[in-house]
């Protein structure tokens, strides 16, 4: 038995549940949050734009996605450099005594920080579009809305 609530209609009575395009009322349909919210995992964004079909909101989180990926790309590589650079004095001073007192110290847990504050965002991402909202990220947002893929 179908629950007629879940069907969208317009002014005229036509049920509008079923389409893949953004209906008039600015609801994304199921197959386009989905789409949406597989923008935020990796390189996943690829798919969604392939798939993307003529959805402005699917096209919209696959260009967010692809330029929150690079950004989340160019943090790790940088933070990837910075432990490395840090780790080889910390090395160095504890191989002379020196424990922890220089280098390595508290680069650890600003690297974690930074890496749980991107997963933060990108599951905040997903949820949105999963919602069928259009959320456009700090920064990344206006980055994405320079760029079409």
């Amino acid at each position: 038995m179908e629950n007629h609530a879940d069907h969208q209609h317009d002014h005229e009575g036509h049920d509008h549940s079923h389409d893949h395009a953004v209906v008039s009322t600015g609801k994304a349909t199921d197959r386009e949050r989905v789409l949406g919210a597989m923008s935020y995992i990796g390189p996943l964004f690829v798919v969604s734009y392939l798939m993307a079909e003529n959805s402005k909101f699917v096209k919209f989180h696959a260009n967010q996605g692809l330029v929150f990926f690079l950004a989340a790309l160019v943090v790790k590589i940088v933070l990837g450099t910075i432990v490395v650079a840090a780790f080889v004095p910390a090395m160095v001073s504890q191989r002379y005594g020196m424990g922890m007192m220089y280098g390595f110290g508290g680069v650890g847990t600003v690297v974690n920080i930074v890496m749980l504050a991107i997963v933060v965002l990108a599951v905040f991402a997903i949820v949105k579009a999963a919602q069928g909202e259009q959320w456009e990220m700090p920064v990344i947002g206006k980055w994405a809305r320079k760029i079409s893929i």
